[in-house]
């Protein structure tokens, strides 16, 4: 079962050594503005509904900004009320945040990696305090760890369709590039600052 790095924090149950198998993939998050909130001082910031707002804290510090936070059911729900008004900026996922920017309804301030990623710059250009930012690992978790299943699931993932999926979302090709315990040091490592 695929299991983002931030769900430990929202159900209790925690990637560990004896549920791990393969990270598939990563993607970082991203706060982003409407066009009508640029010059604003006093930002409506929607989150999930279960995101510490430790991080969008830590940004919009950073940049003077007084924040209100809305807590809303998901990403769909933070991109609804973004384009309609109801909120001025929005910490969610790549999907919803690069299309913001691609229908040209607002623009994004930072993601959460070290890394520029779709033009966008990392928040670690902005927030220079030691912070560590999540971005959200895609592990596969399951009762099955063997070496077996690994090897299945890397060979699965060169698969064309696998491949031109994540390089149509701008992901970059990382299965099995590292060792199964270096990935899991990764996943737990994300999954922790999620809880934070």
């Amino acid at each position: 079962m695929m299991y983002p790095t931030n769900q430990p924090s929202q159900i209790g149950y925690d990637i560990t050594e004896n549920n791990f198998v393969l990270k598939e993939y990563f993607a970082p998050y991203f706060w982003c503005q409407s066009n009508e909130a640029v010059n604003k001082d006093v930002f409506k910031v929607g989150l999930d509904k279960n995101m510490n707002q430790k991080f969008s804290d830590k940004l919009f510090g950073t940049l003077g900004k007084e924040v209100i936070y809305l807590r809303y059911k998901n990403s769909g729900a933070l991109y609804n009320a973004i384009t309609a008004g109801d909120i001025d900026a929005m910490f969610t996922n790549q999907g919803k945040s690069l299309k913001l920017v691609k229908n040209n309804q607002g623009s994004c301030i930072a993601n959460t990696s070290s890394e520029v990623i779709h033009d966008i710059p990392s928040v670690y250009t902005i927030v220079k305090d030691g912070t560590k930012f999540p971005v959200m690992e895609y592990p596969v978790i399951s009762n099955n760890t063997s070496e077996k299943l690994r090897s299945i699931l890397i060979e699965a993932n060169k698969d064309e369709l696998f491949v031109q999926w994540r390089a149509s979302k701008g992901l970059p090709e990382i299965v099995g590039q590292d060792t199964r315990q270096e990935e899991l040091r990764l996943a737990m490592e994300g999954q922790e600052l999620w809880k934070q």
